[in-house]
């Protein structure tokens, strides 16, 4: 959708006045979005897709914490609504991250004319490996 806006031009000692319409680029819908996470230990970035339908938007904004592990959901501003965000869940992408300390992911937005640039960094992120509990009950028999 594009709008119109007047334009008047003033030119030369006689005042002729032009009128002209222009039109204003309105951005393309989102399509889609995209988490990045930088691997420092490989030097390589891995990617997720975020498609539109695990996308909730209008929320209330949790705190980023200082110290996360294993996080479960991403969160950033709603463009639509000031004050509120939009969240997906991505644990099980991050779950695939080898252990290690100090991860930060980032956001690009997606749409029919190209990605957006790149977010700003995350909080940051551990993502450990949690061992099976003790077994009980563990007896020999006869």
């Amino acid at each position: 959708m594009s709008k119109i806006l007047a334009c008047s031009l003033f030119l030369g000692v006689t005042g002729l006045l032009i009128a002209a319409p222009i039109s204003a680029q309105t951005p393309s819908p989102i399509t889609g979005y995209q988490v990045d996470v930088l691997i420092a230990v490989t030097n390589t970035m891995v990617t997720r897709a975020i498609p539109l339908t695990a996308v909730t938007c209008n929320l209330a904004s949790l705190p980023a914490p200082t110290s996360l592990v294993n996080p479960a959901t991403i969160q950033w501003d709603d463009a639509a609504i000031v004050g509120r965000v939009c969240r997906a869940s991505v644990g099980d992408f991050f779950s695939t991250l080898p252990p290690a300390t100090g991860y930060n992911a980032t956001l690009i937005a997606l749409s029919a004319d190209g990605p957006s640039p790149r977010s700003n960094l995350s909080n940051p992120f551990d993502v450990v490996r949690v061992p099976p509990a003790a077994r009980t009950g563990v007896g020999v028999r006869q």
